[in-house]
């Protein structure tokens, strides 16, 4: 007998599962207005009960089949020949085809693993290249002959695709930018795209810090070849004065505009401000134009804080973009991050996603506003992606909304927004089981890294998170318990 989508879930949560736990066909929309859940699927081959979190997606723009995820995975904690980065790969959008560590890089004389901060992109056009990106670092910044660098991986969708093992996948892994004696490599982004004369092109962004101050920094950004053979040398994003530059973002619009993002903190614990800038490179460019106002906050998560429900390991809000080509043919650049709806000294209560919008390149945005319904309950970690085809803006995340007494167990939402007439018109539950997030015991705390992400083509949008609904054995010891691992939803609207 077929059991309907929300217990066949329950089963799979119950079930002591070493393989693929996987949940098709069609969920009812939240709202009836036709957004539904597709398909979710564990996108993991790990049978040891590590972690996996910080996970990334991208999505072939013109086969929307060929899926790439990437995640930090506890497997590399205990295998001295693995990174801690892995990627996961689906060839029909749904499953999971095939696994693997990212490779380590050569840097000088040393072969140096990947740490953290996993992201992925598939490059432009039919032939849909293969991209991703991490920290890579040896020990700890202040240890003698620390190493720090911003790793890139290249491969070609024939070879990804194909019958590789290990190292042979990724043809090309390289240090994109190697950290000076004394500094250390932070929190990376990158994107893939055309832009104008200078053709497809990935853009990397990272926190340079000192090794003995991980508060203070400044974002750096380099653009590299398509096959990452050639990097320009990093220059400076963030303006002097900058505290505490982080969380750097990019998007190449289809314009070919490049559009950098990073926030700033001021203030104490209990009164954190964060502003938002940005900067914009004109098509074919290397060098970014003036630094943009896009919002300052004072009710984001406060440094060293929590939410009132779960007690996370987080940073402060990570804002995310994306950009809209619109029919008129300017650009329309979303942003999105998420902010408290009261703060208490260092306790974030019912947070709030909210989202603002700019149509002349960052000079001018509208005010951020709440696209969360006002109901009880935490929403955190939001992403974002212009479904370019479509004419749809997909923002997903965490919500604690359906656990009211407690405010702890999470499901991931989506909502689904009209880009021309910026307005939401649909709204759907992806995860049809809630999810404890503190329950994994390889963890001291409850962690789930600092993002997640969404990735929208053709009228499906693919979001890769974590949660802890298979259990497993740990390290093949003990009896099975529920611990965390990556899935890959697919919703359609």
């Amino acid at each position: 007998m077929r059991l309907p989508i929300r217990h066949r879930l329950v089963a799979c949560v119950l079930a002591v599962a070493t393989s693929a736990c996987a949940v098709s066909a069609a969920a009812p929309s939240t709202t009836g207005h036709g957004a539904r859940l597709v398909d979710m699927q564990r996108f993991t081959s790990d049978t040891t009960g590590a972690a996996q979190t910080e996970e990334s997606v991208a999505t072939c723009g013109t086969d929307p089949r060929l899926v790439l995820g990437a995640s930090d995975d506890g497997r590399g904690q205990d295998d001295p020949d693995r990174g801690i980065v892995s990627w996961a790969l689906s060839v029909d959008g749904r499953a999971l085809a095939k696994d693997g560590p990212l490779p380590a890089v050569h840097i000088g004389q040393r072969v140096v693993r990947t740490s953290a901060d996993p992201v992925t992109a598939i490059g432009p056009g039919p032939s849909c290249p293969l991209y991703a990106a991490a920290l890579a670092f040896t020990n700890e910044p202040t240890s003698p002959g620390f190493t720090s660098a911003i790793a890139g991986f290249y491969s070609p969708r024939t070879t990804l695709t194909g019958s590789c093992r290990n190292q042979a996948c990724w043809p090309m892994a390289t240090p994109v930018a190697v950290a000076p004696p004394g500094r250390f490599y932070d929190k990376d982004w990158m994107a893939v795209g055309n832009s104008g004369t200078a053709g497809t092109v990935a853009w990397f962004i990272w926190i340079d810090r000192p090794a003995t101050d991980p508060t203070s920094g400044v974002a750096m950004i380099s653009r590299c070849a398509a096959d990452l053979t050639l990097c320009t040398p990093p220059q400076r994003l963030s303006d002097p004065g900058d505290d505490d530059p982080e969380f750097g973002d990019i998007t190449i619009a289809p314009s070919g505009r490049v559009y950098f993002t990073w926030r700033t903190i001021t203030g104490q614990a209990d009164h954190t401000i964060m502003t938002v800038k940005l900067r914009t490179a004109e098509p074919g460019a290397i060098t970014p134009g003036p630094t943009r106002i896009v919002a300052v906050d004072d009710h984001v998560m406060p440094l060293g804080g929590r939410l009132n429900g779960n007690d996370f390991l987080v940073a402060d809000a990570y804002p995310k973009t994306d950009v809209a080509t619109l029919p008129d043919g300017h650009d329309r650049i979303f942003a999105t991050w998420d902010r408290c709806g009261a703060r208490v000294r260092t306790v974030c209560e019912d947070s709030r996603i909210v989202l603002t919008w700019s149509d002349d390149h960052g000079v001018h945005w509208t005010t951020p506003d709440s696209v969360t319904p006002p109901t009880h309950g935490n929403r955190y970690f939001p992403t974002l992606s212009v479904d370019h085809t479509t004419d749809r803006l997909v923002i997903a995340y965490y919500s604690t909304e359906l656990d009211p007494r407690f405010d702890t167990a999470q499901d991931v939402f989506a909502d689904i927004w009209d880009i021309r007439q910026p307005h939401p018109v649909d709204r759907v539950r992806v995860t049809s089981v809630s999810n404890q997030p503190g329950v994994d015991p390889n963890l001291p705390h409850p962690f789930i890294g600092s993002y997640f992400q969404i990735n929208a083509v053709n009228g499906i949008a693919h979001i890769l998170f974590n949660a802890n609904y298979v259990k497993q054995q740990l390290h093949g010891q003990g009896a099975p318990v529920p611990q965390q691992d990556t899935f890959l939803a697919t919703i359609a609207y």
